[in-house]
């Protein structure tokens, strides 16, 4: 057991060794001017092993970077034999992949007396890219599979290895019409990267991506997607501070009451039609070198610190500080609006008893604890659809990403693989919906959850636009077809990988068996060949 661990240790160190590649350019990293939608985690590699006699082979194939990728990264695969027989020598190899151009390489053969054989997939995200999102400090990506024989990877399952988080590309344009910049910062956060973990065993990254408004004109700034929900910032605009969120990627509009999506008229004023968008990080207007972001401007000024402030007598002109409202039962301003208190009044001076009370963005009025709640999130309660967030006439809504639960009571996580089935109804509420997974997975009765599918290695997928319907037909993605010995989507048609279906759906057994062009098919090897 200790031998095995020093062997990791150094494989580990090893495969870490690989220096960072270049950052992309502007050039060749960018983004389309419209949309911006958002960039899904791509697949950096897949290993197996192809068995012939007591000789195991280990192959490995590597994604190209698609030209909409702003992330350089590097993938090292390291294996060694833990069994080596006596005198016959250690067996181990390593092999750096390309991720930029993708294709196939052979790792190293072992002979089949040195399995179990430790397998070492790491990533490493280039230091530009790293500072492309904001990551504070710097994670690698390690898998570690271990394989008993070499039969248990075999190229209809390969080791995969994913980035295991989207990007949300997303624009800011200046539209509140104030002198100076703007300041967009996030608290410092956390995002899981399971199933991969660091080299120190560490399971999540931090993030602190943020923006500043002079230097972000007519550019892309890349943000990490949450798991669920909405990204909470914090902007600084026109000598005020707002709470705002980046609900979704795309172009923004910064307002001195916080982000709004940008109309089109907007949009064509940094980015004209036919332009092409700089790729700009999000530690952009760090004019002092060191990293981190300017200190935001300073808090407007009260111009009297003796009245209208929570738990103060209402000013001479009868009005409360904006954060607070008149609370007639005490003769004093009360904080109001946020999770915990009591409601705002939405009027200017924020005092008259007749204005509509409202709650702050993702709160709503509670009448049972007479408090605004956090809501819409996983594990909140419902949000309201109403501009105020108060009337409890108004329809009731989860956030994107999320579905009201009614078991529980609460708005939980749906869609993604291993999560329950989402409503496809606006409000992600209405239990009468029809039920979805996201593309990419499909329900899965037998465990209630949606599980990914039409990969390599995974089970397939419903034809069905909400991939929900047991009914509908199955079908395995582009480039696999089903193997109802494995039970799985496994790739196909390439050389050296077994023969396809001539059906759209790569799941009919009664369809002609076919190879890419240029191949045909060996029926003694029963491999697709030259």
């Amino acid at each position: 057991m200790r031998s095995q661990l020093l062997l990791l240790v150094a494989l580990s160190a090893v495969a870490c060794s690989v220096p960072a590649a270049e950052s992309a350019t502007s050039e060749s990293a960018n983004t389309e001017g419209r949309p911006l939608t958002a960039i899904k985690g791509r697949e950096w590699g897949r290993c197996w092993f192809d068995v012939a006699g007591d000789s195991a082979t280990l192959s490995c194939t590597s994604t190209g970077r698609a030209a909409n990728d702003p992330l350089t990264t590097t993938l090292d695969v390291s294996a060694a034999g833990l069994n080596s027989p006596p005198g016959q020598g250690f067996e181990g190899y390593r092999k750096a992949l390309d991720l930029e151009a993708g294709g196939t390489v052979v790792v190293g053969t072992f002979r089949r007396s040195s399995f179990p054989v430790m397998l070492i997939l790491s990533a490493n995200l280039a230091r530009e890219s790293s500072e492309l999102i904001g990551q504070r400090g710097r994670t690698d990506f390690q898998a570690t599979p271990q394989i008993a024989r070499p039969e248990d990877l075999p190229s209809s399952a390969p080791a995969v290895m994913s980035q295991p988080f989207d990007l949300w590309p997303t624009a800011f344009i200046d539209a509140s019409g104030q002198e100076g910049r703007f300041v967009l910062m996030t608290p410092e956060h956390t995002r899981s990267i399971a199933p991969l973990s660091s080299f120190g065993g560490d399971t999540e990254m931090k993030l602190r991506p943020w923006v500043g408004g002079s230097t972000a004109k007519g550019k892309i700034h890349y943000f990490v997607a949450p798991s669920a929900g909405a990204i909470d910032a914090t902007l600084h605009v026109s000598g005020v501070e707002v709470a705002t969120q980046i609900e979704r990627p795309g172009y923004y509009a910064v307002t001195s009451a916080g982000l709004r999506p940008a109309t089109p008229e907007e949009i064509a004023t940094d980015f004209p039609s036919g332009s092409t968008p700089d790729v700009g990080p999000t530690t952009d207007g760090d004019e002092d070198g060191t990293g981190e972001p300017p200190p935001p401007p300073p808090p407007p000024i009260d111009p009297d610190p003796t009245c209208g402030g929570d738990g103060q007598a209402r000013c001479a002109n009868t009005s409360c500080d904006n954060g607070t409202r008149w609370d007639a039962s005490s003769a004093r301003c009360v904080a109001c609006g946020a999770a915990g208190q009591t409601f705002c009044l939405d009027e200017p001076n924020n005092a008259s008893a007749n204005a509509s009370r409202k709650c702050n963005g993702g709160t709503r009025w509670d009448s049972s604890s007479a408090r605004c709640v956090e809501c819409g999130g996983a594990g909140q309660t419902f949000c309201l659809d109403d501009a105020n967030n108060y009337s409890p006439n108004a329809s009731r809504k989860c956030d994107a990403g999320t579905r009201w639960d009614s078991s529980s009571a609460r708005c939980v996580e749906c869609g993604g693989a291993g999560q329950t089935f989402c409503l496809d109804d606006a409000n992600n509420y209405s239990p009468n919906a029809s039920r979805k997974c996201d593309a990419g997975t499909r329900w899965d009765s037998s465990s209630a959850r949606c599980v990914e599918c039409g990969g390599a290695g995974q089970t397939f997928c419903l034809d069905d636009a909400n991939n929900y319907n047991p009914n509908a037909s199955r079908k395995c993605n582009g480039g696999t077809r089903w193997d109802t010995n494995a039970a799985k989507c496994q790739p196909c048609g390439d050389e050296g990988q077994t023969y396809c279906f001539a059906d759209a759906n790569n799941y009919s057994s009664n369809s002609s068996r076919v190879c890419n062009p240029g191949l045909r098919y060996d029926t003694s090897a029963q491999r697709c060949a030259r």
